[in-house]
């Protein structure tokens, strides 16, 4: 316990140190665009690495075997996309807010059904990501309420961040990301491989149909063309010093944040006939008393640093939005807009139940409609505004009908995304097409 303790200590020592230096509204939300790259690469991985992707991916990847080391690749593919198709591109954008490109491309209209897409489903995955980092926490201490965790991590967090915005998230995530490699280190050294038994559970056959190719296929085209709109990470990317740096971090992280996602799957592998797949469960048999307490603060540290940088983005994209930019005047505004979205997390978190939550990722829908608009908004400057509302709509629709059609149990994502995509896509090249050959009969 002593461990945990003192580690906390470090945290909020290294957060209220650079706090203080926080003076503007530029520094608090985007670290003066100034980040180097082992920062902009710490903080990338550390907003994406996350305890509810981690106890799903490790609980459902380990239950299915071998097969299951496919799932981190969702990410080592999605975001190697991602630095390919837009890291430059928004860096050299350079705004306040994503939304802000589809306001510019395509006008007002899409740029604020944009922009409440995208912060309907921040605030859902702030509630996720609290009811997830309380699910780790209670294996080790059963008797702690889920609110008065939520209310404690809420608070500690605003003490770690409020001040410093950006900057202290930056420097926290960089403790984190190291902290996280030396974590997965020792549960390597702790687990069945290290005495070279746990091998052959890989090559052992596992009849399960939790993880189909067509669903693991949707999932990568998922994170593909849902991330490139992400702000959580445009905002950091705003954040870079120069657009290489950008294109480099982006690039490093998605093989990071693919090996952080694969040590738990292999590690817990051997563990499935032993008790019910969770990574919780094993840090607390597994590891020595010392280093079972600080996984548990290391993973209270992911949790709080994916959530700031969650809140952090959100603050950023409604100021850019809804507010007048003011980057050199006070940081208080920004501050103000950080507590409110921490707050309304929190609500959501305890007033919903689990599966509702779990609904409020729907809210990826619009997110995934928009994916021709953004890439054509920055790859084809010939895509009309037409376009960009007409693959939305059809985007959103189909969407909505594979939810209430197919719904949970008849995997609807397999159907939104596979479908989906192509739809999205023909659409807004036929109808630019139409548009500019319509165009040119009447100007000849």
């Amino acid at each position: 316990m002593f461990v945990l303790i003192l580690f906390l200590i470090f945290l909020s020592f290294i957060s209220l140190f650079f706090g203080w230096k926080t003076k503007t509204e530029k520094d608090y939300l985007f670290n003066s665009k100034k980040t180097k790259l082992l920062p902009l690469l710490a903080t990338l991985v550390m907003t994406e690495f996350n305890p509810a992707t981690l106890i799903g991916f490790s609980s459902l990847g380990a239950s299915v075997g071998a097969f299951g080391l496919l799932l981190p690749f969702v990410f080592l593919i999605g975001l190697s996309f991602y630095a390919f198709a837009v890291a430059k591109e928004w860096k050299r954008w350079d705004g306040y807010s994503v939304s802000e490109l589809f306001t510019k491309r395509y006008g007002r209209g899409l740029g604020i059904f944009s922009s409440i897409s995208l912060l309907v489903a921040m605030i859902g995955f702030g509630a996720s990501y609290l009811k997830a980092m309380y699910l780790v926490v209670s294996t080790v201490f059963p008797e702690i309420n889920s609110a008065y965790f939520s209310g404690i991590t809420i608070l500690i967090l605003m003490v770690w961040n409020l001040r410093g915005g950006l900057r202290s998230i930056i420097f926290l995530d960089l403790v984190s990301f190291f902290a996280s490699i030396i974590l997965f280190g020792v549960i390597l050294y702790f687990s069945k491989y290290n005495s070279g038994d746990g091998f052959k559970y890989l090559l052992e056959p596992v009849q399960s149909n939790a993880l189909s190719l067509p669903f693991f296929l949707s999932l990568v085209i998922l994170t593909m063309f849902t991330y490139i709109a992400a702000p959580w990470y445009g905002q950091k990317i705003f954040s870079a010093q120069s657009e290489p740096t950008a294109f480099k971090a982006v690039l490093l992280s998605a093989f990071f944040v693919f090996l952080f996602y694969s040590i738990p799957i292999f590690v817990l592998i051997p563990e499935v006939n032993s008790y019910p797949v969770s990574l919780p469960k094993f840090l607390q048999s597994k590891l020595p008393m010392g280093w079972m307490y600080l996984s548990q603060g290391i993973l209270f540290a992911i949790g709080v640093t994916t959530l700031s940088g969650l809140w952090s983005s959100a603050s950023s994209m409604f100021i850019g939005d809804f507010l007048e930019k003011k980057e050199t005047s006070s940081k208080n505004r920004a501050s103000f807009v950080f507590f409110v979205f921490g707050v309304l997390s929190f609500l959501v978190s305890e007033i919903l139940n689990e599966s509702v939550l779990n609904q409020l990722i729907l809210a990826n829908i619009p997110v995934f409609a928009l994916s021709f608009s953004l890439l054509a908004g920055f790859h084809w400057k010939q895509a009309t505004k037409l376009s960009a509302y007409l693959s939305s709509i059809v985007g959103l629709t189909w969407g909505v009908f594979c939810y209430f059609y197919f719904g949970n149990e008849g995997n609807y994502v397999v159907y939104w995304v596979l479908w989906g995509l192509p739809m999205i896509f023909v659409v807004g090249i036929l109808t630019t097409l139409i548009q500019r050959f319509n165009h040119l009969g009447q100007t000849v």
